[in-house]
């Protein structure tokens, strides 16, 4: 390689040669040729400064111009705005990286990327031009540098970088890597440098901010993450995988995985819909489904952890995310019922299975899908439409094109007026339909299911498997959901606040297990807990408020009825006022109580609190 930048020494003896093979032609005389040979070489990058990196944005962009344009997009000098915000798309991008680093260190070091026989003992003086040529195959990928180690002992080894030269690595650099066994299996932890590194082995390091190196190899783990502006559905981060230019699939868009225990709150939603309460009592034990048609099978599901809890109330049973209760309330809702009502969040039939399956979110659903369904959640009841296209202009600022989004009816802003279209016929062609007119968002549940249902995620996140985003934010406004499959095939956390919905997943390609300690609340949830301490920072808590019809009353926790004065610990829950449970028998059984006096007062009724 040639390269001044990958080899600055072999481009000088390239030079040194085209010179000398100049003088000797003629070409040059020798007051040129001796000063051409003194000129240092010197070489740098250059390309147009980027104000974020957005590859997978990029891309989408690109493909969205074609496929309206055509090849014309290429040379009509369009200027594309899109609806990312750059401090969060970097957000966005160190969660996602750091997140799939963390989980493939702490599953173990899968060895060298090669090896090769070396002279023993390798010193100093050994030959670099060799040594680069080793390293040929094993170009710069990101940060992470292939390195060909020299000389190992128990406190430290040598490793030759193409780029750095000779380098001392310790033990602190490799200390990470306990030895891969299986996906739930690491040996120990490395005492000296030996035990991971040999003469001869060719590994990759990355250098740490503060200079330091660190062995390092590229996750095979991958992610998606995509956050969304709830009140009109703009993309304000997107990242599809852990880097686009070693694998330009979209996993946030084009990746179909099943969401798992995340999908939950669409089922509650509809059981809200038709005649259920967070109070709504359900038995907790394996259900019995027998053969299912649909799946061609008898189906056994069971809760995660093999424990249930007998009869509980729905809220605590979406705080622990119960599977049998998830099925139960499915199976006395009916599934016919339940598909249409989650239908309407926006997810097609890929997501939707219409079985018993659809309880424990076994259709595939997109992370772009999946976080738009959290935003009717957020957004007190209206379904938005993901965009990421602002505008598009020409060369002379001319606008061609701009987003008219679908927002909340009752936001009270007006709808701004669309640009006039004077596009070049080349681009003219159906310029209005990339995005339609500006229209109210349709309602699709009513202001107290969403609240109601954000109220119970909000329990998910305070004390459930959501808790750690409460810990690491500090905040008392967040609501979401962990999701698992089934082996932790793929895990989720889907979460927001009035201001911001975001979707976080970590799975590989393969739909290979992730590890039986992986879970939504360990493994996802660190991405989406970094994003949103960069989103929120500064911002004041901001849930919806409570809508009218949300009342609140004292209920008998173990019947979900409302409590007797007789009713030992009894807690509050919120109701939509038109579905409201029974009191207590005891209660309501004489319209007197005789006190000890003897005499007949009425008996004191349960009253709401707004």
């Amino acid at each position: 390689d040639l390269n001044p930048i990958a080899s600055p020494e072999r481009a000088t003896v390239r030079r040194g040669y085209v010179l000398r093979r100049m003088f000797e032609t003629g070409a040059i005389d020798e007051q040129q040729y001796q000063t051409a040979l003194a000129e240092p070489v010197v070489a740098r990058r250059f390309a147009s400064p980027n104000q974020v990196s957005a590859p997978y944005v990029a891309e989408m962009v690109r493909a969205e111009m074609i496929r309206r344009f055509g090849p014309a997009a290429y040379t009509a000098g369009l200027k594309v705005t899109t609806t990312v915000d750059s401090r969060l798309q970097v957000a966005a991008n160190k969660a996602m990286r750091d997140t799939l680093m963390a989980y493939d260190e702490r599953h173990g070091y899968r060895g060298p990327l090669a090896h090769v026989d070396m002279p023993a003992p390798v010193t100093g003086g050994a030959d670099h031009e060799r040594l680069r040529g080793l390293l040929d195959d094993y170009p710069t990928l990101l940060d992470y540098e292939a390195g060909v180690v020299l000389h190992v002992d128990d406190t430290s080894a040598r490793v030759y970088f193409a780029a750095e030269g000779e380098q001392a690595i310790d033990l602190d650099a490799v200390a990470w890597a306990a030895p891969f066994v299986n996906d739930d299996t690491v040996g120990a932890r490395p005492t000296i440098v030996t035990q991971v590194l040999h003469a001869g082995d060719i590994v990759r390091f990355r250098r740490m901010t503060d200079g330091r190196w660190r062995l390092a190899q590229i996750p095979e783990v991958q992610g998606a993450f995509v956050s969304l502006d709830p009140f009109d559905g703009a993309v304000v981060a997107l990242n599809g995988g852990f880097d686009f230019f070693l694998n330009n699939f979209n996993r946030a868009t084009q990746s179909r995985r099943q969401p798992g225990s995340s999908f939950k709150p669409f089922i509650y939603s509809a059981g809200l819909d038709h005649g259920f309460t967070p109070a709504t009592v359900v038995t907790d034990a394996p259900p019995d489904v027998g053969y299912q048609l649909a799946l061609e099978r008898v189906w056994k599901p069971e809760n995660f952890n093999g424990k249930y809890f007998g009869d509980v109330r729905l809220r605590f049973a979406l705080l622990e995310s119960l599977n049998a209760v998830s099925i139960r309330l499915l199976q006395r809702i009916g599934v016919p019922t339940a598909v249409e009502h989650v239908h309407r969040f926006g997810f097609d039939g890929t997501a939707v299975p219409e079985n018993l399956s659809l309880a424990l979110g076994a259709g595939g659903v997109a992370p772009l899908d999946l976080v738009a369904g959290y935003a009717v959640f957020a957004n007190g009841g209206y379904r938005v439409k993901p965009y990421f296209i602002d505008r598009v202009t020409l060369q002379d600022g001319e606008v061609v094109y701009a987003a008219q989004p679908q927002i909340c009816s009752d936001c009270n802003t007006p709808p701004p007026t669309p640009p006039p279209v004077e596009a070049a016929p080349a681009l003219a062609d159906d310029v209005t339909e990339l995005y339609p007119p500006q229209l109210a968002a349709e309602r699709v549940i009513s202001p107290q299911n969403a609240y109601l249902m954000t109220d119970m995620m909000h329990d998910v996140v305070r004390m459930g498997t959501g808790e750690r985003a409460r810990i690491a934010l500090k905040r008392n406004d967040l609501a979401g959901k962990t999701g698992t499959t089934n082996e932790g095939r793929d895990t989720w956390f889907v979460g927001f606040n009035a201001d911001v919905v975001a979707a976080a997943w970590v799975g590989f390609d393969q739909d290979r297990p992730l590890g039986g300690r992986e879970q939504g609340g360990v493994t996802a949830i660190p991405m989406w807990i970094d994003f949103m301490r960069a989103a929120l920072a500064g911002k004041p808590e901001h849930l919806l408020p409570r809508p009218p019809g949300i009342v609140e009353y004292r209920i008998n926790p173990t019947n979900g009825l409302i409590a007797s004065d007789r009713s030992p610990n009894s807690i509050f829950e919120k109701f939509d006022i038109d579905n409201v449970p029974e009191r207590e028998a005891d209660v309501v059984a004489n319209s007197f109580t005789t006190q000890e006096s003897g005499s007949a007062t009425p008996a004191r009724s349960a009253e709401p609190i707004f």
